[in-house]
């Protein structure tokens, strides 16, 4: 069995893990989807060799509840293409062990938001919210419409937008938040009270913008909107 792993030493990897799939393995285990715990590696000419793990936090939760599998495996392959192979990017395995926190234990909507506005904010794209991106006018002195257009990286005013087509249109509220959230200890989350709104303009805003950057659909969006509508009809 093959499996990607993401460490703070070693960055992005692939890591043979043999005989995962016997009943009596030691491993069997620890090559569940979104287990965190040490490693113990060797490195081969290709790839390299888990031979042994100590398990931290198994997130037992995330394979019990469909939506936060959902959302969990969301947040995996985003970070997978994003990060190179190999390369050691502490503030990106912070930011995974947090969010997968937050969407075991408390919101999932809102740590995978939290998750792909930081990540975007650590990989350099984050997105210009507060002001114009064509003329630097300030948005929140707006009264008109604003719109959000991934492939101008940001915001454009009421004017700069006449005759823009390809825009996403967002509230000021929804681009307080967002870009609030780029900066708030993990901690704070709890106290905030979002409305449905914010939340569906902020995933209007990060699917659309992660659509043009990586330049590609995202395979587990579809998984995502298919779990939120059968828990809808169910509900």
């Amino acid at each position: 069995m093959i499996i990607t792993l993401l460490g703070k030493k070693t960055g992005k990897i692939s890591a043979v893990v043999k005989g995962a799939r016997k009943p009596k393995s030691s491993m069997r285990g620890t090559v569940q989807l979104f287990n965190y715990g040490y490693y113990l590696l060797y490195r081969g000419k290709s790839l390299y060799t888990a031979v042994q793990c100590e398990t931290l936090e198994p997130f037992v939760k995330l394979r019990e509840n469909l939506l936060k599998f959902a959302y969990a495996s969301y947040i995996s392959e985003i970070l997978t293409l994003v990060l190179p192979e190999e390369e050691v990017n502490n503030a990106a395995f912070d930011l995974l062990l947090t969010s997968l926190k937050i969407i075991s234990e408390e919101n999932e909507v809102l740590g995978a938001r939290y998750f792909d506005i930081n990540l975007m904010k650590i990989s350099g794209f984050f997105p210009r919210l507060l002001s114009c991106v064509a003329c630097a006018k300030n948005i929140l002195n707006d009264r008109g419409s604003i719109v959000f257009v991934a492939s101008k990286g940001g915001v454009l005013c009421s004017w700069c937008s006449r005759d823009e087509k390809e825009g996403i249109p967002v509230s000021r509220g929804t681009l307080v938040l967002t870009n609030r959230l780029s900066s708030m200890e993990p901690d704070l989350l709890k106290k905030l009270k979002i409305a449905p709104q914010f939340f569906e303009e902020m995933a209007e805003i990060t699917r659309g913008f992660w659509r043009f950057i990586l330049d590609r659909e995202l395979k587990t969006l579809d998984f995502v909107d298919n779990v939120q509508d059968m828990n809808k009809k169910e509900g």
